[in-house]
C-alpha cells in the first residue's frame, strides 16, 4: 500500500479552520511537496498560507522549495524553525533582518563557525539567544559544555533533546538547577538512565516527591526508547492515563504498537470503547515504526474517519526509508 496515496485520496477541503494535517507531515518527498501546494492553491487564502507555513517549518525542501517561500513575503521565519535548513540556507536567513534568527539557534544543525556566531552577537545574546541553543537537538558535546557553564543559562532545556554523554547525564541528573521531569523528555536516553530516572528520579522533597516521580515517568513513557521490560512496566499499572501516554511514544516497536492497539479490545462498555479510539488515533499520528500491516489496519479501521486522518496524516512513517531519497517529479509552479 502506498501510504501518501492512502492518506491523500481522502483529503477533504478544510472547514472552521480545521484544517488538514498532512502539509505539517516532516518525510514527504519533493514530489508530495509540489502536490500539496497545487492542491493548496485551488483552496482559501488562509488555507493556502496554512499549507505554506506547514511546509516551511517541518519539510526537506530542495533549493528551489526553499527560494520560493524565502522570496514570498512571510514564509522567512517558518524556514527559520525548519531542522533541515543546509549550511547555507542558514547563514542566508541569520543575514536577513526582519527574521527571528534566534530560531535558527533552537532548530536548526549549526556548524561549530555558526554557534559561535551567535554567542559573538551581542545583539543575540541580549535578546537571550543562549536560551534558544539550549534547546536545539543537534549540539555537539562539546558546545552542550559551552552552553552550561555559560551564566545565565537555562540548564533544564539542555536535558531536554541533546544527546548527553554519561558524564554529561550524571552532571544534569545531579544538578539542583535541572528538574528530572525535563530530563525525563530526553528522547536519546540509554536504557540504564532511563531505569535510573524511573527509580530515583524525582527532585522534590516531602508532599510533592509524589507529584515529581509521577510526571518523571509519564515523560518517560511519551518520550524515551523504551525497551520490552520498560514497556511492561507501564502495562501493569492498566491505568487508561497510563496506556495513552505510552501511545504518544514514536519509539514504539510494531510489537509494542500491537500490545497498544489491541489491549482493552475485549471490553465492551462505551467507556473503553471511547478510551481504545483514542489510544488508537493517538498511536496513528505517533508511532514512526509502523509495519505495512499496521499502516493498512489504521486505513482499513470502521472508525477511520476525519479524525484518524488528520492523525495518520502526521505519522512521521508516510514514507518508507526507501523511498525517502527519490526526486520530485512535478514542476514546482508557485
Amino acid at each position: 500500500m502506498n501510504r501518501f496515496d492512502s492518506i491523500y485520496q481522502h483529503w477533504v477541503e478544510p472547514h472552521q479552520d480545521n484544517y488538514d494535517t498532512l502539509p505539517a507531515n516532516p518525510n514527504l518527498t519533493p514530489a508530495q511537496i509540489d502536490l500539496l501546494f497545487i492542491q493548496g492553491v485551488s483552496d482559501s487564502l488562509d488555507h493556502n498560507r496554512w499549507v505554506k507555513e506547514r511546509l516551511a517549518e517541518h519539510s526537506k525542501l530542495t533549493p528551489q522549495q526553499f527560494q520560493h517561500l524565502f522570496d514570498e513575503y512571510g514564509y522567512r521565519d517558518h524556514l527559520a524553525m525548519n531542522p533541515n535548513l543546509t549550511t547555507e540556507q542558514i547563514d542566508l536567513i541569520y543575514s536577513t533582518p526582519s527574521v527571528d534568527t534566534r530560531l535558527l539557534g533552537a532548530y536548526s544543525k549549526l556548524t561549530e563557525e555558526q554557534v559561535n556566531r551567535f554567542l559573538n552577537d551581542d545583539e543575540m545574546v541580549r535578546d537571550n539567544v543562549i536560551d534558544f541553543l539550549a534547546q536545539n537537538p543537534h549540539l555537539t558535546s562539546d558546545q552542550i559544555d559551552l552552553i552550561y557553564n555559560m551564566e545565565g543559562v537555562d540548564k533544564s532545556s539542555l536535558g531536554w533533546s541533546s544527546k548527553l554523554t554519561d558524564e554529561q547525564f550524571n552532571r544534569c541528573f545531579n544538578d539542583p538547577d535541572i528538574d528530572h521531569e525535563d530530563l525525563a523528555t530526553n528522547p536519546n536516553l540509554t536504557s540504564e538512565q532511563i531505569d535510573l530516572l524511573y527509580q530515583k528520579g524525582g527532585r522534590y522533597a516531602d508532599v510533592n516527591r509524589a507529584d515529581s516521580v509521577n510526571m518523571v515517568r509519564k515523560n518517560l513513557s511519551t518520550h524515551a526508547k523504551l525497551n520490552d521490560e520498560q514497556v511492561a512496566l507501564y502495562l501493569l499499572s492498566s491505568l487508561q492515563s497510563t496506556l495513552q501516554n505510552l501511545a504518544q511514544n514514536p519509539h514504539l516497536t510494531p510489537d509494542q504498537i500491537d500490545l497498544l492497539y489491541d489491549e482493552g479490545n475485549e471490553n465492551t462498555y462505551d467507556e473503553y470503547d471511547a478510551f481504545l479510539r483514542k489510544r488508537r488515533q493517538t498511536l496513528a499520528e505517533h508511532s514512526v515504526n509502523l509495519t505495512d500491516d499496521q499502516w493498512a489496519r489504521f486505513v482499513n479501521d470502521p472508525d477511520f474517519e476525519k479524525t484518524y486522518l488528520q492523525k495518520l496524516a502526521l505519522n512521521p512513517s508516510i514514507n518508507p526509508l526507501s523511498q525517502r531519497n527519490r526526486t520530485g517529479i512535478i514542476n514546482w509552479m508557485w
